[in-house]
């Protein structure tokens, strides 16, 4: 496996059973840029960021909790070019981070009324695409917003190669948002860097 660096926002991130098993579940080729502990619908786990993708990682997931099954590492991948309207908050004691990603519909079609001289008129069009709001809650709220930038940062670059440009808003965004300024600012702050071969390594010894 490549060695690689990358950045674990915060202890329970560093320290997660979910760290342990990121080396085995990471595709060919594919290299982590950080990564955040957090809730999401499918148990408590690892949101982490690669240069390819978005997942959610749980070594426990909820959907074997209450069952007879073994328990076994569980993934839900997200698309950088289908991720948009990403927004961080903090409170009391945790962070959160919600996200809109795009889904393609299943076939069928929904009832439009149009307004013409002669009265409302009900049309039917075709649904191609919906939009799904989701949110990884219980963040060290320390770091949400690191990885809230980062992800931000990656979107637009995704929005740039597919659309070829960048919308006015995402510009502005942009302006001084560096990933490696960024992440060199976390590490700062306290987050700690991780390396890949040293995780392998461990999990070979449990073996």
């Amino acid at each position: 496996m490549a060695d690689a660096t990358f950045i674990a926002f915060g202890d329970m991130a560093a320290d997660s059973s979910e760290m342990r098993i990121l080396p085995q579940v990471l595709r060919k080729g594919e290299t982590p840029i950080c990564a955040i502990h957090g809730s999401f619908t499918i148990g408590l786990g690892l949101l982490v960021a690669t240069d390819k993708r978005l997942f959610f990682l749980t070594s426990v997931s909820l959907l074997t909790l209450f069952s007879d099954r073994p328990a076994r590492p569980t993934t839900h991948t997200f698309r950088y070019q289908d991720l948009s309207a990403v927004e961080w908050d903090t409170g009391f004691m945790w962070g959160s981070l919600t996200f809109c990603e795009r889904v393609k519909a299943r076939k069928g079609t929904r009832k439009v009324t149009q307004l013409d001289m002669s009265g409302s008129v009900t049309l039917r069009e075709r649904v191609k695409y919906h939009t799904v709001t989701h949110k990884v809650a219980q963040l060290d709220k320390k770091y949400a917003r690191y990885f809230a930038s980062y992800l931000e940062i990656r979107i637009a670059q995704e929005n740039k190669k597919y659309a070829g440009y960048f919308p006015n808003y995402l510009k502005a965004r942009m302006i001084g948002n560096d990933v490696d300024a960024m992440l060199s600012n976390a590490v700062s702050d306290g987050a700690k860097t991780m390396r890949l071969s040293e995780l392998a390594q461990q999990q070979k010894k449990k073996r």
